[in-house]
């Protein structure tokens, strides 16, 4: 059965991880106290940021980000397919990240 992996690195750790993000998907807008590394692998997809700037990226484009509240959105017509690295972090002190083993884009305050 499909297993369900929590957001997060461990303590002092990395996670490595491969998402596939389908055209139309539903956007969760999140926060992680985590350095991200973004490697868009095939396709393209949009980052939305919580003060409605977007910002696209496509097919080898790389993208690094730190706490800041953003949501995926594939307006395309394929696939689009993401490699991500994440690193545990100090936490920033700000806003509402996900809570450590929570699920990006639930109970999301800003």
């Amino acid at each position: 059965g499909a297993r369900k992996l929590g957001t997060y690195p461990p303590v002092n750790g990395t996670r490595f991880m491969i998402a596939d993000y389908p055209p139309g998907n539903i956007p969760r807008m999140h926060r992680t106290e985590t350095i991200d590394y973004i490697i868009v692998l095939d396709g393209e997809i949009e980052m939305e940021l919580d003060d409605g700037e977007v910002v696209t990226i496509r097919q080898g484009d790389v993208m690094i980000q730190r706490g800041t509240y953003h949501a995926w959105k594939n307006r395309g017509d394929d696939v689009c397919r993401l490699a991500f690295v994440l690193i545990d972090a100090k936490p920033l002190g700000i806003g509402n990240p996900v809570p450590r083993g929570g699920i990006a884009g639930e109970n999301v305050k800003k």
